[in-house]
């Protein structure tokens, strides 16, 4: 079945690292850090994001996470794959379930979010899931 969660989520215990510098003025750089949800997904995520970043600060961003808690009433872990960019302040992903990542009550979780937010201490979002 079709459902749909509205959270949020805080971002906490970041660690950005540039690894490389290439010609032109573009780095790439390593971010880690703790994800804390409430609402309809309620728990924590682990997450790791790659940034390709441009000499006028926008950048790519690619990044996986490690969901654990629940989902409605449902309890378990999934995997989110995320890729988008930043641009003008705004960032823009689309996280996709990744399949066959689900255990416990979320195992057969599939789904996305598509989010855009600017900057903020919580940011709210929809996540759109199946779940058999």
């Amino acid at each position: 079945m079709r459902f749909q969660a509205k959270a949020s989520f805080k971002i906490r215990n970041i660690l950005e690292k540039p690894f490389s510098d290439t010609a032109g003025g573009i780095t790439l750089s390593r971010v880690s850090l703790t994800i804390l949800y409430s609402g309809d997904m309620d728990g924590k995520g682990t997450y790791e994001e790659l940034r390709i970043i441009y000499p006028d600060k926008s950048a790519n961003i690619y990044g996986i996470q490690n969901f654990i808690g629940k989902v409605r009433e449902k309890s378990g872990s999934f995997i989110f794959e995320q890729k988008g960019d930043f641009k003008g302040g705004v960032v823009s992903t689309k996280w996709t379930v990744v399949p066959d990542t689900g255990t416990g009550e979320l195992k057969s979780i599939s789904g996305e979010v598509n989010f855009k937010s600017g900057a903020s201490e919580e940011f709210p979002f929809t996540f759109d899931y199946i779940l058999e």
